[in-house]
């Protein structure tokens, strides 16, 4: 996925089989106008709508606001595991007309952002033609059937492709991740010192300790969101987290959503796959 980025200028996604983003290459969206969509309600929702569009196949491009995602179905034996998505690029003159509409439209509905940082952001992305967006979008094809070869070969991957002291860190934190639980404390049972394991962890998963703890906690959160109907400060608590606001904040950079906007938006998808 970290090649993407360098190859074409646009942000690599994984996403799960519900479309929630589960990684992204680079950790966060590198591209101002994609980073400005996040930055309020109204775009934020902009963004959402075009990839569930796009997901769902109701139109073959989803152009609203000007910008280009491409995305690839993953599907093991009939069943869709995920979605491999490059966002996202411009093209001509009709992209640019429809990313002034899209402002304007969304002016009227209250947003913030003014022309002049909107158009400057737009200008950021990638300038491809049709012909260089279906090019990627083979390219991004032939990666995913690449990478799907190689885990239908190897469903149950050896426990031995990590280390045996990184296997044991994240078995800690699989297991004691609900409470407090800090790098040196780890490192002090596992008989190392913290910045071995540190150095260890961070080279065999391409993970910070942190990052792979936060991980674990937002995924625990995840489960809960979707299968309860328990209040999110309680689920956030249970998971790990010991402020709501702190697991805001990770699950947001984690997800690229709300805990809430995730709950409705799974169990939206969950009733169209049911």
């Amino acid at each position: 996925m970290a090649r993407f980025p360098l190859l074409c200028g646009m942000d690599c996604y994984f996403l799960d089989s519900l479309g929630n983003v589960s990684l992204t290459a680079p950790r966060q969206p590198a591209n101002p106008f994609i980073r400005l969509l996040h930055t309020q309600e109204e775009t934020r929702r902009l963004l959402q709508k075009n990839r569930q569009a796009l997901l769902a196949g109701d139109v073959a491009e989803v152009n609203d606001g000007g910008y280009h995602e491409l995305v690839y179905r993953l599907t093991l034996e009939t069943e869709t595991i995920g979605y491999l998505m490059l966002s996202a690029a411009r093209g001509d003159d009709r992209d640019r007309q429809a990313t002034r509409q899209t402002w304007v439209r969304l002016a009227g509905q209250g947003s913030g952002i003014s022309w002049s940082a909107w158009s400057k952001c737009w200008l950021t992305l990638p300038e491809q033609t049709a012909e260089q967006r279906e090019a990627w979008r083979h390219t991004l094809a032939l990666y995913a059937h690449e990478a799907l070869r190689q885990l239908e070969t190897d469903l149950h991957p050896e426990p031995q492709t990590l280390p045996a002291l990184v296997r044991r860190a994240c078995v800690h934190i699989r297991q004691r991740h609900t409470g407090p639980l800090h790098l040196k404390a780890v490192a002090r049972e596992l008989g190392v010192s913290a910045e071995h394991l540190s150095r260890l962890f961070h080279q065999s998963t391409g993970l910070r300790f942190r990052e792979y703890l936060a991980e674990t906690r937002v995924e625990t959160a995840c489960e809960a969101l979707v299968h309860s109907a328990r209040p999110i400060a309680e689920i956030a608590h249970e998971a790990g987290f010991a402020t709501l606001s702190r697991f805001n904040r990770c699950f947001r950079t984690h997800r690229d959503m709300t805990p809430r906007d995730w709950r409705k938006r799974s169990r939206r998808q969950g009733r169209t796959g049911s």
